[in-house]
């Protein structure tokens, strides 16, 4: 008995005289560390919280001197810490235990049954500008509180069950407070909590089934530990700053002379106030993002013929959402291209400003060219004997694709301008893809008894025949015989006599 009120005595000593060394800001229970946020809002430029968070069992809160606040946002690449400004919520009545004393003021880290503390102005407010918020983070939330008296400092993660997210957005960039009310689980913590009918400490209890004992009749009290996962609904009490939790319950035992409840379906609704149960499930997240749609390629297949010109600008092209033509920045990625018949394929990539990317394949397909025939315009004609001509202005050519090829005309004969005869002629011509034209026409070579054995000279009066030609004739004839050795033509002519 002695050894144990030593230890006791040491203990007493150590904790009355002076203030614990402060414990490193470990991750405590909501058992210990009790808070409520009561609200989150967001606008363009902050992030409102507000809401209470006291230490249990460590000392007095009551100025901003003795206590502080701060909020921790935790990602993996980015952490960042905000100074809470206390307010004006007085939670003695709450978390005071009936009976017990208060607490003096140098009395640190005692039980709820042996005092009291006092917890006033234990509200805070925090405003979190939006610019603190890396953009592509997801932020886990903290709660830091600080007992500066008592030189202890404790964190908890935030929990705030909503049914919807909280969503704000500032051009392109996307914030959300995430913290599902379905995903989360409460664990009651404490053995003496009515299960009430209401969102209230004046609302009774359930009761049901039979008596455990005269003192608590078969009133309802929560099993300890008993774990919620079905929370229905939940109700913030404005006027003692709690939330409460609407759950369904079923019998239990009795346990320490009280009727236990434990989830189920035959009670319902069944309130429970925040401040005695523990959350688990996913803490509360503040996610942001870029609303970014990515780009899109549009890309026209293509048919070619060897050497038609190609440009694939002209069948590509790039559009983002937010940026409008990003067809400028297409980059090319792999290519295959040439210029024989084939097919080929380019990869091309194209990104927007915040990296969202888009690629595409242009299909080619390089086709033989479609080679019609030249086609070679010539008839029989006919050459004075001994004259000196180029038979292949006898004949054109032309080609579809080639356009003129009169230039080219070969011609191969055995024509003998100086015997008069007809002779066969071919004409040959050879397009660029070596496509080949032939045409066979005959050259007839005559000489001048031919010439003038085919002509009869007549005046309006009478006919003559082979006899002297009038002497106003003669020039003309000259001038005949000179047309036909030139240009082998005939040209009529009208003459007065």
């Amino acid at each position: 008995m002695k050894r144990i009120s030593l230890c006791v005595l040491i203990s007493l000593f150590l904790m009355v005289v002076i203030p614990v060394e402060a414990a490193g800001e470990t991750i405590v229970s909501k058992t210990l560390l009790p808070y409520e946020i009561l609200s989150i809002s967001m606008s363009q430029s902050t992030m409102t919280v507000s809401g209470w968070a006291i230490l249990n069992e460590t000392q007095h809160f009551v100025t901003s001197s003795d206590h502080s606040y701060e909020l921790e946002f935790a990602s993996n690449e980015h952490t960042f810490r905000v100074t809470g400004t206390t307010t004006g919520t007085n939670l003695t009545d709450t978390f005071r235990y009936g009976g017990a004393p208060i607490c003096a003021t140098t009395a640190y880290f005692k039980t709820d049954i042996t005092c009291y503390y006092r917890f006033e102005n234990v509200g805070f407010t925090f405003s979190i500008p939006i610019s603190s918020l890396q953009i592509g983070r997801n932020y886990t939330v903290y709660l830091i509180v600080h007992a500066n008296s008592a030189n202890f400092h404790k964190k908890i993660p935030v929990y705030y069950p909503i049914q919807n997210d909280i969503v704000i957005s500032s051009g392109q960039k996307e914030y959300r407070v995430v913290s599902k009310l379905d995903d989360m689980k409460i664990t009651v913590k404490y053995a003496t909590v009515a299960a009430r009918k209401g969102p209230d400490r004046s609302y009774v209890a359930w009761n049901g089934g039979a008596n455990c004992s005269s003192t608590y009749g078969n009133y309802h009290y929560f099993l300890l530990n008993s774990v919620y996962t079905n929370i229905k609904d939940k109700y913030l009490n404005n006027t003692n700053k709690m939330t409460y939790y609407n759950v369904s319950t079923s019998l239990s035992s009795c346990v320490d002379s009280r009727r236990r409840v434990v989830e189920g379906e035959t009670y319902n609704p069944v309130w429970i106030a925040s401040s005695f149960v523990e959350y688990s499930g996913t803490p509360m997240l503040v996610s942001t993002r870029i609303i970014n749609t990515a780009p899109t390629i549009v890309v026209e297949n293509v048919v070619l013929k060897v050497d038609d010109v190609f440009r694939w600008e002209e069948h590509v092209t790039a559009y983002d959402v937010e940026e409008g033509d990003l067809s400028s920045k297409i980059n090319v990625i792999s290519d295959n291209y040439h210029n024989i018949p084939g097919n080929y394929q380019m990869t091309f990539e194209v990104s927007d400003q915040y990296g969202a990317k888009a690629s595409a394949v242009l299909l080619i397909t390089v086709l033989e060219h479609e080679n019609n025939l030249p086609i070679i315009h010539a008839e029989d004609f006919s050459v004075l004997i001994r004259s000196n001509v180029d038979l292949r202005k006898f004949a054109s050519a032309y080609d579809l694709e080639d356009g003129d090829l009169s230039a080219s005309i070969g011609v191969d004969t055995q024509a003998d301008l100086n015997v008069v005869g007809m002779y066969p002629v071919e004409f040959r011509v050879v397009d660029s893809r070596g496509a080949i034209a032939i045409r066979n026409v005959r050259v007839t070579v005559f000489d001048y008894d031919t010439l003038f054995g085919k002509f009869r000279f007549v005046d309006k009066d009478e006919l003559f025949y082979m006899e002297d030609i009038p002497v106003p004739w003669i020039g003309y004839t000259q001038r005949l015989r000179l047309l036909l050795e030139t240009h082998t033509i005939l040209e009529s002519i009208t003459v007065d006599p």
